[in-house]
């Protein structure tokens, strides 16, 4: 099968959306030999670290325009699918919250929280309330969508009004870099208490 993947927030690594996405692709090339992944991205692939994957990486240049707001949902909309619907992706899927309105292929995507339609702080200004109205009503089209836990699972029921059954639940995990501290030092310095008043 040939997984298309939107790789938007390869540019943006030290995000959460930026490290899901890593994590995912070394996952996916520990696990997964028979499927052909794309990768599809705004930025030429020499910013990108896509060499680290056995994955065909497409850039796919974003419409050059005065907002980055504007070329983020143009792509996310029109330019990044159009590019999978001409690779002939048999699968998309868009690892953040900004499914296309119009998918290329059957979607996956991946919803961390829904806090920007729970918290009004998140909706500053019309723009970012339309796009967020966008967004939603297109998680409507995917054919299936991830959460990380039973919370935004049922977060993502109450608020999107999706469909229970089009929802998994997929545990994320914590990187390499989080394990127990065993080194007596280390845990004698991590144990001193800290309080002020």
């Amino acid at each position: 099968m040939k997984i298309g993947v939107n790789a938007q927030f390869f540019q943006f690594p030290a995000t959460g959306s930026g490290q899901y996405l890593s994590h995912l692709l070394n996952a996916l090339a520990e696990v997964d030999d028979h499927n052909e992944y794309v990768l599809f991205g705004p930025r030429p692939l020499a910013e990108l670290p896509v060499q680290a994957y056995p994955y065909h990486a497409h850039a796919v240049p974003a419409l050059a325009a005065r907002s980055e707001n504007i070329e983020k949902v143009v792509w996310e909309q029109f330019t990044g699918p159009l590019a999978a619907r001409q690779e002939h992706v048999d699968l998309f899927h868009v690892p953040h919250f900004a499914p296309p309105l119009f998918p290329p292929a059957p979607t996956v995507v991946t919803i961390h929280d829904v806090i920007a339609m729970r918290l009004p702080a998140y909706q500053p200004n019309n723009k970012v309330k339309a796009y967020t109205k966008l967004i939603a009503r297109s998680a409507h089209r995917a054919s299936m969508v991830i959460a990380p836990s039973q919370h935004a699972r049922q977060d993502i029921i109450d608020v999107l009004k999706l469909p229970a059954e089009r929802i998994r639940v997929i545990y994320e995990a914590a990187g390499d870099e989080y394990q127990p501290v065993t080194d007596p030092a280390t845990l004698a310095r991590r144990t001193r208490p800290l309080w002020i008043g």
